[in-house]
Protein backbone atom coordinates (compact mmCIF):
# COMPACT_ATOMS: atom_id res chain seq x y z
CA UNK A 1 0.00 0.00 0.00
CA UNK A 2 3.01 2.16 0.66
CA UNK A 3 4.03 1.91 -2.78
CA UNK A 4 0.98 2.72 -4.29
CA UNK A 5 0.56 6.01 -1.92
CA UNK A 6 3.72 7.47 -2.93
CA UNK A 7 3.33 6.47 -6.76
CA UNK A 8 -0.31 8.31 -6.43
CA UNK A 9 1.36 11.38 -4.18
CA UNK A 10 4.47 12.05 -6.88
CA UNK A 11 1.42 11.42 -9.68
CA UNK A 12 -0.65 14.43 -7.96
CA UNK A 13 2.27 16.49 -7.21
CA UNK A 14 3.70 16.32 -10.83
CA UNK A 15 0.41 17.49 -11.98
CA UNK A 16 0.33 20.25 -9.46
CA UNK A 17 3.62 21.31 -10.83
CA UNK A 18 2.82 20.89 -14.43
CA UNK A 19 -0.24 22.67 -14.08
CA UNK A 20 0.91 25.62 -12.44
CA UNK A 21 3.68 25.75 -15.48
CA UNK A 22 1.43 26.19 -17.75
CA UNK A 23 -0.43 28.83 -16.17
CA UNK A 24 2.55 31.07 -15.21
CA UNK A 25 3.51 30.54 -18.92
CA UNK A 26 -0.11 31.66 -19.92
CA UNK A 27 0.07 34.96 -17.66
CA UNK A 28 -2.57 33.88 -15.59
CA UNK A 29 -0.96 33.67 -12.37
CA UNK A 30 2.19 34.47 -10.86
CA UNK A 31 4.40 32.44 -8.74
CA UNK A 32 6.41 33.91 -5.96
CA UNK A 33 9.36 31.39 -5.67
CA UNK A 34 10.81 33.14 -2.06
CA UNK A 35 6.98 32.45 0.26
CA UNK A 36 5.92 30.14 -2.66
CA UNK A 37 2.69 31.67 -3.03
CA UNK A 38 0.36 32.27 -6.20
CA UNK A 39 -0.78 35.85 -7.28
CA UNK A 40 -3.78 35.51 -9.94
CA UNK A 41 -3.43 37.72 -12.88
CA UNK A 42 -6.29 39.83 -14.47
CA UNK A 43 -6.31 37.63 -17.39
CA UNK A 44 -6.38 34.37 -14.83
CA UNK A 45 -9.27 36.17 -13.42
CA UNK A 46 -10.74 36.69 -16.95
CA UNK A 47 -10.40 32.82 -18.06
CA UNK A 48 -11.95 32.07 -14.85
CA UNK A 49 -14.75 34.42 -14.98
CA UNK A 50 -15.56 34.14 -18.63
CA UNK A 51 -14.83 30.11 -18.45
CA UNK A 52 -12.33 30.53 -21.24
CA UNK A 53 -9.07 28.44 -21.44
CA UNK A 54 -5.84 29.30 -20.11
CA UNK A 55 -4.38 28.79 -23.97
CA UNK A 56 -7.43 30.94 -25.55
CA UNK A 57 -6.51 34.06 -22.57
CA UNK A 58 -2.42 33.41 -23.70
CA UNK A 59 -3.15 33.72 -27.31
CA UNK A 60 -5.67 36.85 -27.40
CA UNK A 61 -3.54 38.41 -25.03
CA UNK A 62 -0.38 37.45 -27.70
CA UNK A 63 -2.08 38.84 -30.41
CA UNK A 64 -4.37 41.40 -29.88
CA UNK A 65 -3.12 45.00 -30.72
CA UNK A 66 -4.41 48.58 -30.01
CA UNK A 67 -5.11 48.68 -34.29
CA UNK A 68 -6.39 44.97 -34.60
CA UNK A 69 -9.30 45.40 -37.44
CA UNK A 70 -12.78 43.72 -37.33
CA UNK A 71 -11.83 41.25 -40.16
CA UNK A 72 -8.57 40.23 -38.34
CA UNK A 73 -10.73 39.83 -34.95
CA UNK A 74 -12.95 37.52 -36.58
CA UNK A 75 -9.94 35.42 -37.63
CA UNK A 76 -7.65 35.77 -34.03
CA UNK A 77 -11.53 34.86 -32.32
CA UNK A 78 -12.30 31.70 -34.47
CA UNK A 79 -8.50 30.12 -33.55
CA UNK A 80 -9.83 30.27 -29.85
CA UNK A 81 -8.83 26.46 -28.32
CA UNK A 82 -13.22 26.89 -27.41
CA UNK A 83 -13.87 26.24 -31.37
CA UNK A 84 -11.00 23.02 -31.51
CA UNK A 85 -14.36 20.87 -30.53
CA UNK A 86 -16.41 22.11 -33.91
CA UNK A 87 -16.83 19.07 -35.91
CA UNK A 88 -15.60 18.79 -39.18
CA UNK A 89 -17.45 15.67 -40.73
CA UNK A 90 -16.23 13.33 -43.59
CA UNK A 91 -16.03 15.36 -46.93
CA UNK A 92 -17.19 18.86 -45.23
CA UNK A 93 -13.55 20.16 -46.49
CA UNK A 94 -15.39 20.41 -50.19
CA UNK A 95 -18.58 22.33 -48.07
CA UNK A 96 -16.20 24.89 -46.22
CA UNK A 97 -14.24 25.31 -49.70
CA UNK A 98 -17.50 26.66 -51.25
CA UNK A 99 -18.44 28.79 -48.75
CA UNK A 100 -15.09 30.43 -49.44
CA UNK A 101 -16.82 32.01 -52.24
CA UNK A 102 -19.36 33.16 -50.70
CA UNK A 103 -17.65 35.14 -48.04
CA UNK A 104 -15.41 38.16 -48.05
CA UNK A 105 -12.41 37.87 -45.69
CA UNK A 106 -9.86 34.93 -46.83
CA UNK A 107 -9.24 31.87 -44.92
CA UNK A 108 -6.17 29.40 -45.40
CA UNK A 109 -7.37 27.12 -48.45
CA UNK A 110 -4.97 24.47 -47.45
CA UNK A 111 -6.49 23.63 -43.55
CA UNK A 112 -10.12 23.52 -44.57
CA UNK A 113 -10.71 20.38 -42.37
CA UNK A 114 -9.61 22.51 -39.35
CA UNK A 115 -12.42 23.77 -37.01
CA UNK A 116 -11.45 26.93 -36.33
CA UNK A 117 -11.28 27.70 -39.84
CA UNK A 118 -14.81 26.10 -40.60
CA UNK A 119 -15.68 28.68 -37.12
CA UNK A 120 -14.61 31.84 -39.43
CA UNK A 121 -16.32 30.49 -42.11
CA UNK A 122 -19.90 30.18 -40.34
CA UNK A 123 -19.13 33.33 -38.70
CA UNK A 124 -18.58 34.91 -42.03
CA UNK A 125 -21.75 33.19 -43.87
CA UNK A 126 -23.39 34.07 -41.01
CA UNK A 127 -22.85 38.27 -41.54
CA UNK A 128 -23.45 37.59 -44.65
CA UNK A 129 -26.71 35.58 -44.86
CA UNK A 130 -25.34 33.15 -47.06
CA UNK A 131 -27.48 29.70 -47.83
CA UNK A 132 -25.91 27.06 -45.55
CA UNK A 133 -25.43 23.83 -47.51
CA UNK A 134 -26.59 21.36 -45.00
CA UNK A 135 -28.86 21.58 -41.72
CA UNK A 136 -25.69 20.26 -39.60
CA UNK A 137 -24.22 23.78 -40.55
CA UNK A 138 -27.18 25.40 -38.84
CA UNK A 139 -27.02 23.49 -35.32
CA UNK A 140 -22.95 23.90 -36.05
CA UNK A 141 -23.35 27.71 -36.71
CA UNK A 142 -25.62 28.02 -33.48
CA UNK A 143 -22.84 26.80 -31.29
CA UNK A 144 -20.31 29.17 -33.17
CA UNK A 145 -22.31 32.18 -31.69
CA UNK A 146 -23.26 30.60 -28.45
CA UNK A 147 -19.09 30.80 -27.90
CA UNK A 148 -18.55 33.91 -29.64
CA UNK A 149 -20.14 36.53 -27.24
CA UNK A 150 -18.34 35.06 -24.41
CA UNK A 151 -14.97 34.85 -26.26
CA UNK A 152 -15.36 38.46 -27.27
CA UNK A 153 -16.34 39.68 -23.92
CA UNK A 154 -13.32 38.43 -22.76
CA UNK A 155 -11.24 40.24 -25.29
CA UNK A 156 -13.38 43.65 -24.48
CA UNK A 157 -11.80 42.87 -21.02
CA UNK A 158 -8.01 42.24 -22.33
CA UNK A 159 -8.36 45.12 -24.19
CA UNK A 160 -10.01 47.50 -21.58
CA UNK A 161 -7.25 46.65 -19.35
CA UNK A 162 -4.41 47.16 -22.09
CA UNK A 163 -6.27 50.53 -22.72
CA UNK A 164 -6.88 49.56 -26.55
CA UNK A 165 -10.06 52.14 -27.37
CA UNK A 166 -10.37 51.11 -30.92
CA UNK A 167 -9.89 47.79 -30.60
CA UNK A 168 -12.62 47.77 -27.60
CA UNK A 169 -15.00 49.45 -30.15
CA UNK A 170 -14.25 47.57 -32.79
CA UNK A 171 -15.80 44.24 -30.67
CA UNK A 172 -18.25 46.14 -29.51
CA UNK A 173 -19.54 46.43 -33.53
CA UNK A 174 -18.71 42.41 -33.99
CA UNK A 175 -21.18 41.49 -30.91
CA UNK A 176 -23.68 43.90 -32.53
CA UNK A 177 -22.56 42.29 -35.86
CA UNK A 178 -23.21 38.76 -34.29
CA UNK A 179 -26.77 40.08 -32.72
CA UNK A 180 -27.87 41.39 -35.86
CA UNK A 181 -26.35 38.76 -38.20
CA UNK A 182 -25.11 41.34 -40.90
CA UNK A 183 -21.85 43.22 -41.12
CA UNK A 184 -21.05 46.50 -39.90
CA UNK A 185 -21.46 48.28 -43.25
CA UNK A 186 -24.57 47.32 -44.11
CA UNK A 187 -27.93 49.17 -43.19
CA UNK A 188 -29.61 48.50 -39.98
CA UNK A 189 -32.79 48.35 -41.68
CA UNK A 190 -31.94 44.97 -43.70
CA UNK A 191 -33.04 43.45 -40.47
CA UNK A 192 -36.98 44.51 -40.99
CA UNK A 193 -39.19 42.25 -43.30
CA UNK A 194 -39.44 43.00 -47.16
CA UNK A 195 -36.54 44.84 -46.80
CA UNK A 196 -34.05 41.94 -47.62
CA UNK A 197 -33.20 42.95 -51.16
CA UNK A 198 -31.87 45.89 -50.52
CA UNK A 199 -34.02 48.50 -53.08
CA UNK A 200 -36.14 49.67 -50.71
CA UNK A 201 -33.55 50.73 -48.26
CA UNK A 202 -31.79 52.44 -51.76
CA UNK A 203 -34.67 54.50 -52.25
CA UNK A 204 -34.96 55.55 -48.75
CA UNK A 205 -31.21 56.17 -48.50
CA UNK A 206 -31.62 58.50 -51.21
CA UNK A 207 -34.47 60.75 -49.33
CA UNK A 208 -31.79 61.01 -46.32
CA UNK A 209 -33.75 57.68 -44.29
CA UNK A 210 -30.70 55.49 -43.15
CA UNK A 211 -31.82 54.29 -40.02
CA UNK A 212 -34.94 53.34 -37.88
CA UNK A 213 -35.63 55.73 -36.24
CA UNK A 214 -35.70 58.36 -39.35
CA UNK A 215 -37.91 56.01 -40.64
CA UNK A 216 -40.44 56.38 -37.93
CA UNK A 217 -40.32 59.51 -38.46
CA UNK A 218 -41.14 59.12 -41.56
CA UNK A 219 -44.51 56.91 -41.25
Amino acid sequence: MGNIADSINKYLRNLVSTTLEKLVKAGCIEYNKTDETLIPTTLGYLASFYYLSHETIQYLGEKITSKTKIDELIGIMSNAKEFAGLPVRHNEDVLNEALTHLVPIKVPKHDLESPHVKSNLLLQAHFERCPLPITDYITDTKSVLDQSIRIIQGMIDICSHKGFLNTTLNLVHMIQMIIQGQWLDQSPLINLPQFEDGEIIRKLSKIGVLYLPQLIERI
